[in-house]
């Protein structure tokens, strides 16, 4: 099984559609952290494995989105900022980096939820499509920025059309 496809499905999914399915949205960044987890600092053989408990992290993580939907958000959004920030720098990401981004990535998400999920899931889906490709570092910040941009102003959109945002022609 090619792994690189689920983390593109994972990705696309994130960007375009992360604020519409905040559970999905938390469940994929579980997932994601924690294939990462498994396969990074835990070093689990065979891979079929971390899929697996990688999984299982997705599925925890959807089922307390959908109890503790605040404390999720903040969660999600520390993981995000974890994700993001070993997206952009590979695996050298000193800890006290990856610590900081995920704490704004958190801050973020607790203090503005609908906009939050919106720039994180975009973030989110931004990394995990650049993630399973070798990039020169300088691409990878292009290719990110161009993809949450995209994921970005696609859910915009998409709020401000169903919250009414644009009032005109109604009596």
């Amino acid at each position: 099984m090619n792994l690189e496809i689920p983390h593109l499905l994972i990705g696309a999914l994130l960007l375009f559609f992360g604020r519409r399915f905040f559970w999905l949205f938390v469940g994929l960044v579980g997932y994601l952290v924690g294939f990462d987890f498994a396969t990074g600092s835990l070093n689990v053989d065979p891979r079929w494995l971390a899929v697996v408990l990688a999984a299982l992290v997705g599925v925890a993580a959807a089922v307390l989105a959908m109890f503790f939907q605040l404390a999720a958000a903040g969660i999600a959004g520390f993981g995000v900022g974890l994700y993001a920030a070993t997206a952009l720098t590979g695996t050298a990401t000193p800890s006290w980096i990856a610590v900081l981004c995920g704490t704004v990535g958190a801050v973020i998400a607790v203090a503005v939820f609908g906009w939050a999920l919106v720039l994180l899931s975009a973030l989110a889906g931004a990394a995990a499509l650049i993630n399973p490709f070798e990039l020169a570092p300088t691409m990878r910040v292009v290719a990110f920025v161009v993809l949450a941009a995209l994921g970005i102003a696609f859910q915009s959109a998409g709020m401000q059309r169903s919250s009414g945002g644009g009032r005109q022609g109604r009596a």
